[in-house]
């Protein structure tokens, strides 16, 4: 997956039912305050991002959240939440240039000071939890129109060549980027509906690392002004080595809404679908490898999923062969084009993504490549299995308490097939107290939820029958820290496949020190820095070879 999907999931948040004074900070008037607040904070050791959002009603300004990652507050997320709403109803008081407020009791008090200095539009918040305190620089954010977003988005040329890619991580933001020569890639944070912060590392806003400014010309043209705590700045003028199309295709299961970026110069391109991992993904999270594609040579397809942006239909209740449905009309779409050569046509698949894509190659010889990122190799519920005891294997669990693990999850995923509560009721009682216990147990009625619905849906789908059919070329590229998809048991297991269909093209790759999505591990999440640059070489240079090197050209 990729950033802000995962900040918003490590991100705990808490309403507050607080006002402030009609005067306000430095006297300004409410709306001037009101809007989301963000921080870097060093609690615990952790840095994380600390948000706080305010709301202007008449003359009186409202918290309407705070956030702060639950890892901070409890190991347990049900302990966590019910620590965070037990600070809402907290009251706000306003000496002067400052705003405060105490909330919670021991040992979760939190006490929390803004203070906004008089002349200019610097702040800094004081943020007491546990007895331990921290004070950092805090950053007004403004809300952006999406539209603005959608104008901002695409592929600026720095005056070396060196390209740097801006996207929103959905329809409504926030904007990401890229920087292609050093890899580095993480969240722009608004602080005018033109001007943009992003920090060091990918999540956080300190220390600040790159001002980043949009305009656009007289005649419609954007450019970025880009610059960077090093000293540098530079403006980078929009590309036009591709353009973008917004497209409608008719799916099985309805209309989907769909991007294709096409290069601008040649004819006969090659053309990739590109297929998202988990989740309510539209076609932005996957927009930014659709540039890098582009950029280079091959035509990129990206679609909202069934329910997300403007697509029909519902993903959560999408089996991943009805997914592959979608994915081969997009193929379809892509080899009716007068631009694109019909006989280099592909697929390029992340983490979930990598169970649908398959299915669409096997059972279409015309597809001329696939590339698997995460690549899945097992079952859903196998993995699920092997990813959860690869984490405790890292963690330094015992072999014997993860063999006793593993036999609990045997039997907790059956009776979820089975929908069957008693048997996952009594194996609460038989495994009480052990440590990887889920933190809530299903019930008869949760049962029903469309999580487990999808679970029931996407488990019994066996790959390997699947690809044991994949003859094209292939590449399948997994991260060196990934437990999520751990190499050490997919690769091998791919390979198998791949003998088994006589693949005499497949290229099998770990990239060192990278993650589930390809980008640097890091202690935190809050702490990564950007891409593996070895991910976006090594997949430019296999599609070179294979792809793009016969090429039509004007």
């Amino acid at each position: 997956m990729f950033p802000i999907v995962r900040l918003c999931q490590a991100l705990g948040g808490f309403a507050l039912a607080v006002s402030f004074a009609p005067n306000g900070l430095r006297s300004q008037q409410p709306a001037s305050v009101a809007g989301e607040w963000i921080a870097r904070l060093d609690l615990n050791s952790q840095p994380s991002p600390f948000r706080i959002m305010l709301e202007a009603a008449g003359d009186s300004v409202s918290v309407t959240a705070v956030s702060l990652p639950f890892s901070l507050l409890s190991p347990n997320n049900v302990e966590a939440r019910r620590i965070s709403d037990s600070w809402r109803r907290a009251r706000v008081t306003v000496p002067g240039a400052s705003w405060k407020f105490d909330a919670g009791a021991p040992p979760n008090s939190l006490h929390v000071e803004v203070r906004r200095w008089q002349g200019g539009d610097s702040a800094t918040v004081t943020v007491t939890f546990r007895n331990e305190t921290a004070t950092a620089p805090i950053h007004h954010l403004v809300s952006v129109n999406p539209s603005l977003l959608k104008q901002y988005t695409g592929t600026y040329v720095l005056p070396s060549g060196e390209r740097i890619y801006v996207w929103p991580t959905s329809r409504s933001g926030p904007l990401t980027y890229l920087e292609e020569a050093t890899s580095r890639s993480g969240t722009l944070f608004p602080v005018a509906p033109d001007a943009y912060i992003a920090g060091a590392t990918s999540a956080l806003t300190d220390p600040v690392r790159v001002r980043a400014t949009f305009r656009e010309s007289a005649n419609g043209t954007m450019s970025l002004t880009w610059q960077t705590s090093a000293g540098r700045e530079d403006v980078a003028a929009r590309s036009t080595a591709h353009r973008r199309e917004e497209v409608r295709l008719q799916g099985p299961g309805g209309l989907l809404g769909c991007d294709i970026l096409i290069p601008a110069q040649g004819r006969a391109h090659p053309g990739v679908v590109l297929v998202p991992g988990a989740g309510a993904n539209d076609r932005y999270n996957v927009f930014m490898i659709a540039q890098v594609f582009a950029e280079h040579g091959v035509a990129a397809l990206s679609c909202d999923k069934r329910g997300t942006g403007i697509s029909e239909g519902d993903w959560r209740f999408t089996s991943f062969e009805q997914q592959a449905q979608d994915v081969a009309a997009g193929a379809r779409f892509l080899r009716q084009r007068a631009e694109i050569d019909s006989t280099r046509v592909g697929i390029w698949a992340l983490s979930e993504g990598t169970w649908v894509a398959p299915i669409v190659v096997a059972a279409n010889p015309e597809i001329s490549f696939l590339i698997l990122v995460a690549a899945a190799a097992e079952n859903r519920r196998e993995g699920v299995l092997i990813s959860n005891m690869e984490q405790m294997r890292r963690s330094g669990v015992s072999d014997a308490e993860i063999a006793r693990y593993r036999g609990f999850a045997v039997r907790y995923h059956q009776a979820i097939m089975d929908k069957d509560a008693a048997t996952i009721e009594n194996l609460w009682k038989e495994y009480s107290g052990a440590s990887w216990l889920p933190n809530t147990m299903p019930t008869a009625q949760t049962l029903n939820d469309w999580s487990w619905q999808r679970a029931r849906l996407t488990w019994p789908y066996e790959p390997g029958p699947v690809l044991s059919k994949v003859t094209c070329p292939l590449l399948a590229i997994w991260g060196g820290e990934d437990f999520e998809m751990p190499p050490r048991v997919e690769k091998p297991l791919l390979k198998r496949w791949m003998l088994a269909a006589r693949n005499s093209d497949y290229t099998l790759q770990v990239i060192p020190g990278a993650d589930h999505t390809l980008r640097i591990d890091a202690p935190s999440f809050f702490l990564e820095t950007g891409y593996a640059p070895e991910y976006f070489r090594t997949i430019l240079e296999w599609v070179q070879t294979r792809v793009t090197r016969a090429a039509v050209r004007d």
